[in-house]
């Protein structure tokens, strides 16, 4: 083979392996010990490979809120990637004698073999793996596949307002200026909801977590709330036990997208954004 050609191809190989990347998001130490509102799964163990490296990806896990379907869990893991990876799920509880990943449209079959199952994704996303054909799954487990994050801002950034890895207190509607990016890193753990009226051009983004666990149904605001705000982005984050909606923005030209959302009380699957918007 010709000189060229060969350092065109090393070229080419150096190109797939710098960009073939997987960054888990596991929560800090003192959520990943657990506590009653997010705790390590019972029913799952994942571990995520690529070009033969595994790195154990945290499943979170969240119980039911109501006494009538409390044996019931919602789990998940978080990470971010590029390239092609492998997601080895392990059944703790039981043998898997079937699985299933949705939607459909990926066209994912997973392999069954001794002790767990295993698939691989080459595109982000997000995917549900069952064990039961149940229109009512009783664990289920979702795969939150994120492309790799582009831009992040810096923390010395005076238009940023940055929460690093670790828990947060903020308490009920946390202001947000116009003009600012609110950006929660992999292993943030914010407790609180997110405010602003007449807030222009508001950016919140990232892989951490927003738990509004501390709200009984219906005793305080949505989660992120952000009024008469134009041109907003809510991006890659995940919310979990909302008191009421998800997200509320009013105003026009807002983009939600990739966000992740897990509640058991009654509305909060909800997202409601103003006109010319993308969800």
């Amino acid at each position: 083979m010709p000189v060229n050609k060969i350092i065109v191809l090393l070229l080419s190989l150096l190109c797939f392996h710098t960009k073939a990347q997987v960054l888990v998001h596991n929560p800090c130490e003192q959520i990943a010990k657990g506590n009653k509102y997010l705790m390590p799964s019972s029913e799952y163990k994942v571990e995520v490979w690529q070009n033969g490296k595994m790195q154990n990806a945290f499943v979170h896990s969240m119980d039911a809120m109501h006494s009538t379907n409390n044996c019931k869990t919602t789990a998940w893991v978080n990470f971010s990637f590029a390239g092609k990876v492998k997601i080895k799920v392990y059944k703790l509880k039981g043998n898997a004698k079937e699985c299933y990943v949705l939607p459909q449209s990926s066209k994912i079959k997973p392999i069954l073999k001794k002790g767990f199952i295993e698939f691989e994704i080459t595109k982000s996303g997000h995917y549900s793996v069952e064990f039961e054909k149940n229109i009512f799954i009783e664990h289920p487990l979702f795969i939150f596949a994120n492309p790799l994050e582009t831009n992040i801002p810096s923390p010395k950034d005076s238009n940023v307002v940055y929460f690093a890895d670790g828990v947060h207190e903020i308490g009920e509607k946390y202001k947000i200026p116009a003009g600012k990016t609110v950006y929660l890193s992999g292993g943030a753990y914010v407790k609180g909801q997110f405010f602003s009226d007449n807030g222009q051009n508001i950016i919140i983004k990232g892989r951490g977590i927003l738990s509004g666990e501390q709200f009984e149904a219906r005793t305080a605001d949505h989660m992120i709330n952000l009024k008469n705000a134009n041109n907003t982005t809510i991006e890659g984050i995940s919310i979990i036990h909302a008191p009421r909606y998800m997200i509320v923005t009013g105003g026009s030209h807002q983009v939600i997208r990739n966000v992740k959302m897990m509640g058991w009380w009654f509305s909060t699957d909800g997202t409601s954004t103003g006109e010319n918007s993308v969800i």
